[in-house]
């Protein structure tokens, strides 16, 4: 069974494209925070794709900045960006996605996760699909 639910603050707002036969496709990507002892947090990064209604709901409802949780399966993808480094790129094909009200963790948030947006999340990357 291929299943993961996750929980993150969308790097940026969602876009939609549509595939040569007409579906809707909506990305987003989530920054999910991994609390540490020494206050050292990090961020995991995933890229999340919705598809049909559920693309066209993301794309009405989520706005950057915005806490949600995801659920559906994940898929991982190989692939040599512009400069011939060989990156593993993890992507949740989301069946179903909801917002949470409220985000407890405010504080001190928004930079931090400004430097790992920075660091870690590229959209320039040449990717197989």
């Amino acid at each position: 069974m291929n299943k993961v639910i996750i929980s993150g603050k969308l790097v940026r707002d969602p876009e939609m494209r549509y595939t040569e036969s007409g579906k809707a496709t909506a990305t987003f990507s989530l920054a999910v925070w991994k609390p540490s002892r020494n206050n050292n947090d990090k961020y995991t990064f995933f890229r999340c794709a919705t598809w049909n209604e559920t693309a066209e709901r993301a794309m009405k409802s989520l706005k950057k900045g915005d806490y949600v949780i995801v659920d559906g399966s994940l898929n991982v993808y190989d692939y040599v960006d512009k400069e011939g480094v060989k990156k593993t790129l993890y992507t949740v094909n989301c069946a179903l996605f909801d917002k949470v009200p409220s985000y407890a963790r405010t504080e001190g948030d928004s930079q931090e996760l400004q430097e790992e947006i920075s660091e870690n999340v590229s959209y320039e990357d040449d990717l197989p699909f």
